[in-house]
């Protein structure tokens, strides 16, 4: 494991166990960090779903699964999913595109990035709920980058990226959560168990709650 992808993992695992871990302990006082972050898995787990994917995994990727395998609790979204959950929802979207009979007309590339419905290299990363998601692209075109992380959404082809690396996504998703943005899962953590000065549920992106916040 890099020493950034290191850093960047005790740095979530030390905001989770301070700020989280004692709300969901308010409702399940037992409870540990194990229960929002899932443990890792072994080599071969992760070697058995790059041999199902097709690809071999980035290594920032490959070596995080190792400490962590998704996350019950995850700022901006559901669930930052398991690698079974992943596998699952990205054999999905193979099905379905594999099953669109208008297909997927020309491939257009801009800045890197396929502008496709879906792409046999991609990995999902996690669910918004709705239908979208973060993608992880193991086999980018020209001018792309090996592991960067795409913008999934089901009712467009617009494919924008996001960050450069799983590193740099985790990274972002640390400064949110150091910046007081992120949101409760409602079936983990009930409203009623989180004190008054709790950051309230926003439906507002990251740069539209930064843009609101006093100077």
């Amino acid at each position: 494991m890099s020493e950034a992808l290191d850093t960047v993992w005790t740095r979530l695992e030390a905001w989770l166990t301070t700020h989280f871990l004692p709300v969901v302990q308010r409702g399940t006082p037992q409870a540990t960090l194990a229960q929002i972050l899932r443990p890792g898995l072994s080599p071969e787990a992760v070697g058995a779903a790059e041999a199902r994917f097709g690809f071999p995994f980035p290594a920032d990727f490959r070596a995080s699964l190792l400490r962590h395998d998704g996350a019950a609790f995850w700022p901006g979204t559901e669930d930052f999913l398991t690698l079974e959950a992943a596998w699952e929802d990205t054999r999905m979207h193979r099905e379905v595109l594999a099953g669109r009979a208008a297909g997927q007309g020309p491939e257009i590339t801009v800045d890197g990035v396929r502008q496709v419905w879906w792409d046999a290299g991609w990995w999902s990363l996690h669910s918004d709920g709705g239908g979208g998601g973060l993608v992880l692209d193991a086999r980018p075109p020209e001018g792309g980058v090996p592991g960067q992380v795409l913008d999934f959404d089901h009712e467009t082809t617009d494919r924008p990226r996001w960050f450069v690396s799983f590193t740099a996504y985790l990274e972002a998703t640390l400064a949110r959560l150091e910046a007081g943005w992120y949101v409760a899962s409602e079936w983990l953590t009930p409203r009623n168990l989180l004190s008054p000065d709790h950051p309230v549920y926003t439906e507002d992106d990251y740069a539209t709650w930064q843009a609101r916040q006093p100077r």
